[in-house]
């Protein structure tokens, strides 16, 4: 099974891509800002990586970097 993390500080957008993806089989693992996701992406390697382009603090182009 493929993992994905979703990072996105909307936790409505979270919440649905959580959905959709885990009823199509994928491992979702969900952050609410840039600095949790850089933190999961290291933990779990993930094969996918959908994150929010602007958020506070760390926005996508620096999670990116």
């Amino acid at each position: 099974m493929f993992k994905i993390l979703v990072i996105d500080d909307d936790p409505i957008v979270r919440a649905v891509l959580k959905r959709t993806l885990q009823n199509q089989g994928y491992d979702i693992t969900v952050a609410s800002n840039g600095a949790e996701g850089i933190t999961q992406a290291q933990l779990l390697h993930p094969a996918l990586i959908i994150c929010d382009w602007m958020m506070s603090q760390l926005d996508g182009l620096e999670v990116g970097c």
